[in-house]
């Protein structure tokens, strides 16, 4: 597949939205994601794509050498913070606004910084998924029947509805004793921790299962790492009723949901700590903390309060049906 959209394309798009298709299936028929649909139907007036337009507004845009115009201050201001103080470009945009230096949003300082590294840079490398911006990583692995996160719907890619998860371990000191088996739904944040006496694949299997079979809400998707302990993964998927995806090697920032969820229960149980020595009360009392927790994503709500809102009511901060 062609990384840019063809004429070909924007042709079948065009004669599909005369046609009254919806986006998701265009999207499908012509093998792009529903976000790269999206972006190219803007490409024209609302209501009004057609093929020749968007293929003289995409050729234009391809023709335009990238410039950036920071002026010196605001450019040492960047990549003094974002070097030295490890800034992420979210904060360095908010702060040169109010600094008075110069507006430039958080996507053009990312923009700046890819550029850079394609300069031979190293910008990219003070950034907190420096990956992000390295070649995928080929699985190499002996996980069967693996299916890539590649392939898993845009739904759960953006966030679109209730019940796609991701799982992880979070592990004691060296990998010895217990360690915690962690969930979370992307869209709400809904975590579910549990114990799990050892990292085999039967046992980890078992304690993801007990722990969202009764969550209050379907579970669409599950994604994982290549984590041995999840080789289990079909078990998984047929108990659930759902399907199972693993994102890349070497890959974090595809798991971001879980990734911040891990860090928000270090600050509970620090890093060091041996699971053996939590006890499960404690355990489901963060679990508590956490599903009460407000997030500026979820426009300051918690993620019980945000269920509730989708009609899944809550009781002492556990789902009910």
């Amino acid at each position: 597949m062609a990384k840019n959209i063809t004429f070909e394309e924007r042709y079948t798009l065009d004669r599909m939205l005369r046609s009254k298709y919806s986006i998701p299936r265009i999207a499908s028929c012509l093998g792009r994601s529903y976000k790269t649909v999206r972006r190219e139907i803007s490409r024209c007036q609302k209501d009004h794509y057609r093929a020749d337009i968007a293929q003289i507004n995409a050729s234009k845009k391809m023709a335009r050498k990238q410039i950036f115009t920071l002026t010196k201050q605001a450019e040492n201001y960047i990549i003094e913070n974002l070097t030295e103080n490890k800034w992420s470009p979210m904060i360095i945009s908010k702060r040169l606004i109010s600094e008075g230096l110069q507006c430039v949003s958080h996507t053009y300082l990312y923009r700046y910084i890819k550029k850079d590294k394609e300069s031979g840079g190293e910008l990219y490398k003070h950034l907190t998924h420096p990956d992000k911006y390295h070649s995928k990583k080929e699985y190499k692995g002996s996980i069967p029947n693996r299916t890539s996160i590649d392939k898993r719907p845009e739904e759960a890619n953006n966030r679109e509805r209730i019940g796609d998860i991701e799982v992880d371990l979070i592990v004691s000191p060296k990998n010895q004793g217990s360690s915690i088996v962690s969930s979370v739904d992307r869209t709400s944040r809904y975590c579910v921790l549990d114990k799990v006496a050892q990292k085999t694949k039967e046992l980890v299997s078992d304690v993801v299962i007990n722990g969202l079979s009764n969550i209050g809400f379907n579970i669409e998707t599950l994604t994982s790492d290549n984590g041995t302990e999840f080789t289990d993964h079909e078990y998984i998927a047929k108990s659930l009723n759902s399907d199972y995806y693993f994102a890349d090697p070497y890959s974090s920032y595809q798991r971001g949901s879980i990734e911040q969820l891990n860090g928000l229960v270090r600050r509970f149980i620090p890093k060091g700590t041996f699971i053996d020595d939590v006890d499960n009360s404690s355990l489901k009392n963060v679990e508590e903390k956490l599903n009460n927790r407000p997030r500026e994503v979820l426009e300051w709500l918690s993620p019980i309060e945000y269920l509730a809102k989708q009609g899944i009511k809550t009781e002492s901060g556990r789902l009910r049906v």
